[in-house]
């Protein structure tokens, strides 16, 4: 048991750290009338305390189980900022690069005629229900189709087409 003396064991700062979240999240929940928003944010807030809840693991509780549990929390944190930089890696290459690498691309469609490049029925089935598509041409006729253009991968689909008669 703890007395008014002793630090908690997990510190202010952390505690502060995930309520600043929770106030977020109910802030923008409450203003678009969703959950969405206050779930979005509620579990980054989780996500960002893993280091926190690593280190009480590993310092306050002596049992194995804590200590794996400590150790999933590290690398789950560890596997999310690796997997965050990826993304933010193929979203810069996406938008700066002069070509697309056909293995990072959903599927290649081919050969497309000259602007519009796709007709509103092909977009409408390749991208159904997925928000904003973005159309972008890159050097020698590459034209790139990109599905829920906010979202980064692998939350998104990329399609390849090239333009007749360009090499």
């Amino acid at each position: 048991m703890q007395t008014a003396a002793q630090k908690p064991a997990i510190g202010y700062f952390n505690q502060v750290h995930f309520g600043i979240f929770l106030a977020i999240g109910a802030m923008l929940g409450i203003e678009a009338h969703s959950w969405h928003p206050f779930a979005i944010i509620s579990v980054f807030g989780l996500f960002m305390s893993l280091p926190a809840f690593s280190r009480f693991a590993w310092t306050h509780k002596t049992s194995n189980w804590w200590r794996v549990t400590g150790w999933l929390a590290a690398g789950t944190f560890i596997l999310g900022i690796l997997v965050s930089v990826a993304m933010f890696a193929e979203r810069l290459y996406y938008v700066n690069s002069k070509s697309y690498v056909g293995w990072l691309a959903t599927k290649d469609l081919g050969e497309v005629g000259a602007f519009p490049f796709f007709s509103e029925d092909q977009i409408q089935k390749l991208c159904a229900h997925d928000g904003i598509v973005a159309i972008i041409q890159k050097e020698h006729g590459e034209i790139l189709l990109r599905c829920n253009d906010i979202a980064m991968r692998p939350f998104t689909h990329v399609y390849i087409a090239h333009m007749k008669g360009a090499k």
